[in-house]
């Protein structure tokens, strides 16, 4: 795995700053310099106000929107919703380039994609006004995740499951009691494959739609 964050206090670990065999390295201030040099190529961004860490960006901010938008393409995943943790540690992911890379590095990634209108980003706490006032409303009356696993976790899946009913069930009940019902949905078992109704009124008639999804 890649190193992406980087703090100067820490250079004696990195071998481009050490030679052990001469027993010499690299002081600070010249460290510092290599690092500014990074910067303004937009290799590294900082992190702090006193320049002591950064983050290192192996490709720019614009190759890794571009590799990540690629992908979501080509799964045909354009208009669909998925979850941080889905896209950076999900089975679907695991041969993607960007699997498991710094969170902190895959947040400016996706503020990227926000930034070129290719995507957009829903926080849990509505920071930054990512989220507009209704949305934080629902999400307030519902018991949000906090298990982070995937299918393949094995007992942390099965809560991560449980969590994730629990919220759709009480979603479902707010729903109905501000008579605005509008889909239905099952699981099997695993929790694995999903399917079930979304219906609209329009015009004093019902269009159904069938859901399907894994």
């Amino acid at each position: 795995k890649k190193v992406c964050t980087f703090d100067v206090n820490d250079a004696s670990k990195f071998s481009p700053f050490i030679n052990a065999k001469i027993n010499r390295q690299l002081d600070n201030n010249f460290i510092q310099i290599l690092l500014e040099e990074l910067r303004s190529r937009g290799n590294i961004e900082w992190e702090d106000k006193n320049k002591r860490r950064c983050l290192i960006l192996w490709k720019s901010l614009e190759e890794w929107a571009k590799t990540v938008y690629q992908w979501i393409t080509s799964r045909g995943m354009n208009g669909t919703g998925c979850t941080f943790y889905e896209l950076l540690h999900g089975d679907d992911t695991r041969s993607a380039e960007f699997h498991n890379i710094d969170s902190k590095l895959f947040h400016r990634i996706l503020f990227e994609l926000e930034k070129r209108g290719q995507a957009t980003i829903f926080s849990e706490n509505g920071a930054d006004g990512m989220v507009d006032e209704v949305t934080k409303k629902t999400l307030s009356n519902i018991p949000l995740l906090k298990t982070k696993a995937s299918p393949r976790d094995g007992e942390q899946w099965r809560q991560r499951l449980k969590e994730e009913l629990q919220s759709l069930i009480q979603y479902v009940k707010n729903n109905k009691d501000a008579d605005n019902d509008w889909f239905r949905l099952e699981s099997n078992q695993e929790g694995t494959r999903w399917w079930g109704k979304a219906w609209t009124i329009q015009d004093m008639l019902r269009y159904e739609f069938d859901i399907e999804f894994d």
